[in-house]
């Protein structure tokens, strides 16, 4: 009979595998050797959802096994150990019985039917003689292990499938530049079979001008483990080459060795859509080149009938005519005029969308700008009964930068507008300034309202597209081309600024020109001497040159230079202008641009240069032209001309420019 201590110690012992299979973190579970279930532990029942008191000395452990699975792993393992097995517990402990170690994936089933995986451990319980006494399994939970797995392999197959089915191609080679790995858009690119490229190194593929490049990049990734992209070209398998951008990284494999990724965009499209657009861009400029020397041509054509028309008429009008001679003078010189102006009209568009207008930033007074706009047309509104104020706040007197020209033409639009819609009452122009808080540039508004026809609301939002006109019948009954708006507007967009308009049908209409100007400092003016106005206008015994092919043009500028008593000679082109030079003894000459045989530019380059080689002193030019493009203002310049004037000439800007190159 035992004693009192060793029943403590056999009491102790049990008690401390009691506590072991209790708090244990894994299902443990023995059996008979038949099967029949002797420990179920807590974490088991925890795991399973049976109790110990359901199992213990009842069951088998096949109650929470899948029957379809135990079926197929005693085939498996009866192939295995090379004996049949029958379904059942055999299946469970047939390897353990062998000697071999016994750890499977299981799918256990809960007592409420779902499944989950486990790994099942199974060892064998003997006693002191080495016999089977029983089994002990040890199971526990990988579904979050499987998940994991599970994953892990789709991110594979995620990656696997970007890899394959990526429009760019990938390639993986060694640090010698053979090839792992590749997937198939790398293939199209080279034009290589994956077998054929698997015997090839990338240095096969490189033409030897980029050789530095690759060198390059290559001492980069040492440094950095990456190259920044850059452009190159392929040698492909038809011995073709095929432009990419390459890009790659250093990466470290399983095995421990160092690989390049190497991400490769086949560049061919592009390339050719590059070129397209070059192509496209040369053809465009051409195009546009063209349109510049037809409107030129245009100019040309028109203005040189126009220029007799406007100049006879203007020099007509100052002789002695009756009431009906002179009525007939001034609807000739007013259509004539209208007419210029819708040419100009053209024109400027033209240069504004071939982007041949350029905006100056000079010094203007711009209280007397806007005064110079309003009062060209004081007398149309005069003539029509109508109002025409200025108003200007105090805050608008000094000095701004700004294209003073472009200014005054956007505000006698407006204004020569206003008068053309207004039947009664009259036109208000208000000239506002804020200035800048900040020191930046001056909000300047120049606001231009009259009491006129107004303006449809349904033609306002297209009021500034070209030709545009509120409808047919305004076009009838005021005329106009519908492009002053447009122009207007583009030019104000030019400034840095914009135009917009506000009206209703028969309440008048509001023009607000916005542009931001820089103060500056007030230039200093002019030296001048009183009688310097009279000298400059006194040209009597000048000896002129003119050049110009046009038989009417040289008609006109000699009856526009008759009443001055000057000495006149002409040529009929370039050529013979440079003859004439070379004779000597003029004080200027008036060289029109476009002639047969030498134009003006190329006269004009050939008596400087004379001028030049024999020391002669400098014998003012002025270029006579009826292109009004800043180019052809440009080119005259450039060639050495000394002043610009644009036909139709009249009496006045013919007397002024001579006078004052003759002053000079």
């Amino acid at each position: 009979m035992p004693t009192p201590s060793v029943e403590t110690d056999v009491l102790e012992r049990l008690r401390l595998q009691s506590a072991i299979l209790d708090h244990a973190a894994y299902a443990i579970i023995a059996t008979t050797p038949d099967g029949i279930i002797t420990e179920f532990n807590r974490s088991a029942e925890a795991m399973l959802g049976w109790t110990a008191a359901e199992l213990v000395g009842l069951r088998s452990p096949e109650v929470f096994h899948l029957g379809a699975e135990v079926e197929a792993r005693a085939l498996e393992f009866g192939a295995e150990l090379g004996t049949p097995l029958e379904p059942g517990f055999r299946v469970f402990v047939a390897k353990t019985d062998q000697g071999q170690p016994n750890e499977h994936e299981w799918t256990y089933v809960r007592r409420d039917g779902s499944h989950f995986p486990v790994l099942l451990s199974v060892t064998a319980l003997r006693d002191e003689a080495g016999a089977i006494t029983g089994y002990l399994g040890v199971a526990s939970d990988i579904t979050k292990r499987k998940q994991a797995e599970a994953a892990l392999r789709a991110s594979e197959e995620k990656l696997r499938n970007l890899f394959e089915l990526s429009s760019v191609g990938i390639a993986l080679t060694d640090m010698e530049g053979r090839y792992v790995e590749f997937n198939a858009a790398f293939l199209r690119i080279v034009g290589y079979a994956a077998e054929e490229l698997r015997n090839l190194d990338y240095w096969v593929l490189t033409p030897d001008d980029y050789l530095e490049a690759e060198q390059s990049a290559l001492e980069q990734m040492a440094r950095t483990g990456r190259y920044t992209p850059f452009e190159k070209e392929y040698i492909r398998k038809d011995g073709s080459r095929v432009p990419i951008l390459l890009s790659g990284a250093r990466v470290t494999g399983s095995d421990g060795a160092q690989y390049i990724w190497s991400i490769i965009e086949d560049m061919s499209q592009q390339k050719r859509t590059e070129l397209s657009l070059i192509e496209a861009k040369v053809r465009a400029e051409a195009a546009n080149q063209a349109k510049s020397d037809f409107l030129a041509n245009v100019s040309h054509e028109l203005r040189t009938p126009l220029n007799g028309v406007i100049a006879l008429a203007d020099a007509l009008g100052k002789t002695r005519l009756d009431d009906r001679q002179q009525e007939l003078v001034e609807i000739i010189s007013r259509s004539s005029v209208a007419l210029e102006g819708i040419l100009s009209q053209i024109l400027d568009l033209s240069k504004v969308e071939a982007g041949h207008v350029a905006v100056a930033a000079q010094p203007l007074d711009l209280v007397d700008q806007v005064r110079q706009a309003v009062e060209v047309l004081r007398g149309k509104a005069e003539d029509r009964g109508l109002s025409l104020r200025l108003e200007s706040a105090a805050g608008a007197e000094g000095w701004f930068l700004g294209d003073a020209g472009r200014i005054r033409q956007v505000v006698s639009n407006l204004v020569a507008n206003a008068v053309k819609f207004t039947e009664t009452g009259g036109i208000t122009v208000t000239l506002q300034v804020e200035d800048s808080a900040d020191g930046g540039p001056a909000a300047v508004t120049i606001a231009v309202v009259d009491t006129g026809i107004g303006i449809d609301p349904e033609v306002l939002p297209r009021l500034f597209e070209r030709f545009t006109q509120a409808d047919e019948s305004i076009t009838r009954r005021f005329g106009g081309t519908g492009l002053g708006l447009s122009i207007s507007r583009q030019l104000a967009r030019l400034m840095g600024g914009d135009l917009l308009a506000s009206s209703a049908s028969g309440e008048g209409s509001r023009f607000v020109l916005a542009l931001p100007l820089a103060r500056t400092a007030d230039p200093a003016p002019p030296q001048t001497t009183p009688d310097a106005e009279a000298e400059a206008l006194d040209a009597e015994g000048l000896r002129i040159l003119l050049a110009e092919d046009h038989p009417v043009n040289r008609r006109v500028i000699e009856l526009l230079l008759e009443p001055l008593g000057v000495t006149l000679t002409m040529a009929e082109d370039g050529r013979a202008a440079v003859e004439a030079f070379g004779a000597g003894g003029f004080d200027l000459i008036l060289m029109d641009m476009q002639m047969p045989h030498m134009d003006g530019l190329a006269a004009t380059r050939v008596i400087r240069a004379s001028e030049a080689a024999s020391g002669r002193q400098r014998t003012p030019v002025i270029m006579l032209t009826a292109n009004s493009f800043d180019t052809h203002r440009d080119q005259a310049f450039a060639a050495g001309a000394d002043a610009f004037l644009a036909k139709p000439v009249t009496v006045d800007a013919l007397m002024t420019a001579i006078s004052g190159l003759a002053e000079d």
